[in-house]
């Protein structure tokens, strides 16, 4: 979550129960490559979940696995990131 747009993939996730590759883009600028590397790294560090539905791929944050392994450390950064 050091990266600014990995932040604000994951502000944009814990705001909303799911959404689409798209839509979890911090900005409509980034492209598709980055914004791939970018869930996947999230993926790899156990933050999000990645489904398929239908030809979507569907995103969620894995809060309560968070939560539980860092307990109030997600609260902290969102609250505490750069607008």
């Amino acid at each position: 979550m050091a990266d600014p747009n990995r932040l604000g993939m994951v502000a944009r996730l814990a705001a909303t129960e799911r959404l689409s590759c798209t839509d979890a883009a911090p900005c409509e600028t980034i492209p598709k490559s980055t914004l791939s590397n970018h869930l996947k790294l999230l993926r790899s560090a156990g933050l999000i979940e990645t489904t398929q539905a239908g030809r979507e791929m569907i995103n969620t944050l894995r809060r309560s696995d968070f939560d539980q392994r860092f307990p109030g450390l997600l609260e902290a950064v969102l609250a505490n990131r750069p607008d």
